[in-house]
């Protein structure tokens, strides 16, 4: 039997941008759900949140590669787009939640 595949070329594309680019991306099924706030900076570095229903998750890095997406959701435009505001608004939802965190865990371990 013989059965149809697609295969996906990627190819390479020079674009402007305007750092820092903010991205938020919103997934959800049965019965969770998932909010990434994204910045990048100019050189590179980047923070993104990650935000479930009960926990909370940040990472921080360098060298962020603009690959495995399309264009829209790399650079933070159309329905992935965020505002500085928004991304800060979310920055300090995760203090707060860390915060919180770490007291909990120093109330626990005494």
């Amino acid at each position: 039997m013989k059965i149809e595949i697609i295969k996906k070329t990627e190819s390479k594309e020079m674009v402007e941008v305007e750092f820092p680019v903010y991205r938020e991306h919103y997934m959800d099924g049965d019965g969770w759900s998932t909010s990434l706030y994204t910045r990048i900076n100019e050189d590179l570095t980047y923070v993104q949140i990650e935000v479930k229903s009960d926990e909370m998750e940040i990472k921080i890095g360098q060298n962020y590669r603009f690959t495995g997406g399309d264009a829209d959701y790399l650079l933070g435009r159309g329905y992935y787009k965020l505002d500085a505001a928004e991304f800060e608004s979310a920055l300090q939802r995760a203090e707060d939640f860390f915060t919180n965190a770490v007291a909990i865990g120093r109330r626990e371990a005494k």
